[in-house]
Formats: C-alpha cells, structure tokens, sequence
C-alpha cells in the first residue's frame, strides 16, 4: 500500500469533494489538479447518473428543496417519469428524492414515499 503526503491526501479529497458536488449538479465535469509533491496533472470527467422513478400517486406536490417548507412548483400525477440523483433526509425527518421530471422541470425535489422504481 502507497502513503502519499499528506498534501497530496488533502488535495484528492477536495477534488473527490469538488467531482462529488458536480456529479450531484447532474453535469459532466473536467477538474485539472495538480497537488502538492506530485508532479504533473490529472484530468478526470464525471457524469452523474440517474435513477428512473415513477410517481405513485395523484397530486403529488414539487418543490425547490427536500422539505414542506420550500416552496411548491408543481404538481404531477401517478405515472410520472422522476430521474433520481439521489435522496437525503430533509428538515420533516422524511426522505426527498432530487430529480428531473420526464419532460418538465429539472433539480426538483420529491418526498420519497410517492415513488419508486416500479411503473404503476
């Protein structure tokens, strides 16, 4: 097993840190690094995947953010296509999903129990 310095360790995680975010921004991304004590640049790209969902349910409400307490922007009905980013926890103790709608907004968010992986 290698040990790099500890620049080096310090360095690959804040460009692990930077890609993570960027893949969760749903975008394909080029970070050029160059750490401390190590010669030379690295160039890495990574694409955020998604998971396709379905809504379950009739009048389930979108929002800006993972709780009740973000604003709606929409609602969409039982059958909608949901892609998944992925979920968190919100501020209701209840899981939210970020998203894109088939054909409609994008970076949304919906509470986890009104869909699933499954086409009603």
């Amino acid at each position: 097993m290698r040990i790099m310095p500890r620049p080096a360790r310090l360095a690959s995680r804040a460009a692990a840190v930077v890609l993570t975010m960027a893949a969760v921004a749903g975008g394909t991304v080029t970070a050029t690094a160059a750490p401390a004590g190590v010669s030379g640049q690295h160039q890495v790209q990574a694409k955020a995947h998604t998971i396709p969902n379905f809504v379950q349910y009739n009048g389930v409400n979108v929002r800006t953010g993972p709780g009740v307490q973000y604003p709606r922007v929409d609602i969409v009905y039982r059958g909608q296509g949901f892609n998944v980013y992925f979920c968190s926890n919100g501020h209701d103790n209840r899981k939210w999903c970020l998203g894109d709608l088939w054909g409609g907004r994008t970076r949304v968010w919906i509470a986890q129990d009104y869909i699933n992986t499954f086409r009603p």
